[in-house]
């Protein structure tokens, strides 16, 4: 007797593309068209495309709304008032610093913008200790003494 035949091997059909076929031109022209004219966001134009029997995705009509050109004034009238009142801005930080022995510091600042000058600094083993961020607080707006118990550094630079 003879071996049986061996089945057919798999036949894949590859595709040029995954999922759902590409956009139509027609359609990419109406998302364009409904964003510029009527000022609509994605969301919008998704809900009106269904209405009339075209289904896309959110991200479909997001991937070929217009990009919108950032307002360059607006830029310009945040900077003219940071250049104006930066005498009168002091910026605040709380951070972790790791240490070499697998301990945690807490450090919190205060540095005064129109100075470029670090106003007060604070450093400890344990911020839970009762009072620390209101002292921390406190001590940025009048000039502290230089002591401090032994968990604490105190730095300050403001000038009287």
């Amino acid at each position: 007797m003879a071996p049986a035949p061996l089945p057919p091997l798999l036949v894949v059909d590859l595709k040029p593309w995954a999922g759902k076929a590409p956009l139509g031109e027609e359609t990419r022209r109406l998302i364009i068209r409904m964003a510029t004219e009527n000022h609509w966001r994605a969301r919008k134009i998704q809900a009106e495309l269904s209405k009339i029997g075209i289904r896309v995705s959110l991200a479909t009509v997001s991937r070929y709304l217009p990009k919108a050109n950032p307002n360059p004034g607006s830029q310009q009238r945040w900077l003219t008032f940071l250049r104006n009142h930066r005498d009168l801005i002091a910026g605040m930080d709380f951070f972790v610093v790791p240490t070499v022995r697998f301990q945690l510091l807490y450090v919190w600042f205060a540095i005064d913008h129109g100075r470029r000058q670090i106003l007060h600094f604070n450093v400890t083993e344990s911020p839970t200790a009762a009072g620390w961020f209101s002292s921390c607080e406190r001590r940025s707006r009048t000039k502290p003494s230089i002591g401090s118990s032994s968990s604490t550094t105190t730095r300050s630079s403001r000038p009287k």
